[in-house]
């Protein structure tokens, strides 16, 4: 019964038992047997690497200001993530945190989106 559970999990990532008897499994054209015991318990997993990768969501995928990828970071910052986020306004665009508040900052008396040139505010 246990078999069953696993090749169901096993069959998800495009692995199948093999037949006739066989001990093993049949997985990106390759048959691994074992002749003593379940293939399923005959390896334990001696380490795992995680591996996760994360992007913006915005319509863009470079600044407007700075023209940098919003994957990486504005050019004051030396690393992407959370000490650089990304700021939307109410038009919908996004830039860098610094590269906005700079724009804003050198707008005077009101600031406009550098992009469709409607008034800055920011999306709340």
């Amino acid at each position: 019964m246990e078999w069953e559970s696993d090749e169901k999990e096993l069959k998800a990532t495009g692995a199948e038992a093999l037949g006739g008897g066989r001990r093993g499994l049949r997985i990106g054209g390759w048959e691994i047997e074992s002749r003593n015991h379940s293939i399923l318990t005959s390896f334990v997993l001696q380490e795992w690497h995680a591996v996760a990768s994360w992007t913006w969501d915005a319509q863009d995928e470079t600044c407007g200001i700075c023209r940098m990828d919003f994957d990486g970071c504005c050019p004051d910052c030396k690393l992407p993530g959370d000490d650089c986020p990304l700021i939307w306004g109410s038009c919908n665009h996004a830039f860098h945190l610094h590269c906005i508040l700079k724009w804003v900052n050198s707008q005077t008396p009101q600031a406009h989106c550098p992009m469709c040139r409607r008034e800055w505010q920011f999306k709340g």
